[in-house]
């Protein structure tokens, strides 16, 4: 079995914005893709563990852009996971041109959890893996985000039936497109840095509150339901 999988891809127009700036959604999708190619490869795939009565869920993601990608380039997505936590199962990715320079690299940690009931999971041995790539793209954990006090008007809405994934809740890369959504960036923004956490499942029907602020140079953002619960933080710097 490989410890490190890649594939190339082809940008398409619907992965830029409108001022043609790699969307977030769509490193988020290709993250999402490779890792899931690869875990089917490894066989820990959707089809292997739903047989199981199992999901992968991701809790936690960042990345980095280093360079513009342009629309329409080939780029080669790499992917690898590193040794498995206590329960979190953590994964790296890069993201390169044509010319092997790299344009994103990010990481990412995942949690097995049961489909009907909802809980947490851990399975020991789940990689069919002798020795894992233990090279991270940062050093340490994730980082906590901090709390916050909005600012300026909540952007409500309620996530359409297309941001609805085969888990039953919201699909991990349409968070992105919420947070871009109600920031509304001009043609002069230019995403650095992006981290993610996801708290609790955005399920068929549950509204959507988003509140904004900028502290310390950062853009931070935060998902509520109607009830207040917290159910994603996000943070963001710019160049």
């Amino acid at each position: 079995m490989n410890r490190i999988f890649e594939d190339s891809y082809s940008l398409r127009a619907a992965d830029f914005d409108r001022w043609r700036k790699l969307r977030p959604a769509a490193i988020m999708d290709l993250f999402q893709d490779v890792a899931g190619r690869h875990a089917n490869a490894l066989g820990v795939g959707l089809e292997a563990l739903l047989k199981k009565n199992i999901v992968w869920i991701l809790v936690k993601l960042r990345f980095r852009v280093l360079k513009d990608a342009r629309m329409y380039q080939q780029v080669r997505v790499r992917t690898w996971p590193l040794p498995p936590q206590r329960i979190g199962y953590e994964r790296e990715y890069v993201i390169s041109d044509e010319n092997g320079e790299v344009i994103v690299e990010g990481s990412s940690e995942w949690v097995l959890m049961d489909f009907t009931s909802r809980r947490i999971l851990k399975l020991d041995d789940l990689y069919p893996l002798e020795s894992f790539c233990e090279k991270r793209n940062y050093e340490g954990r994730f980082p906590r985000l901090r709390s916050f006090e909005g600012e300026g008007e909540v952007f409500s809405f309620l996530p359409p039936y297309s941001d609805f994934d085969m888990n039953g809740h919201v699909n991990n890369t349409k968070y992105a497109n919420f947070v871009f959504d109600a920031l509304s960036p001009d043609e002069t923004f230019s995403l650095k840095e992006f981290q993610m956490e996801y708290h609790k499942e955005v399920l068929p029907g549950e509204r959507l509150n988003i509140i904004l602020a900028r502290q310390d140079g950062a853009i931070f953002a935060r998902g509520e339901s109607d009830a207040g619960e917290k159910m994603f933080s996000c943070r963001m710097e710019t160049r």
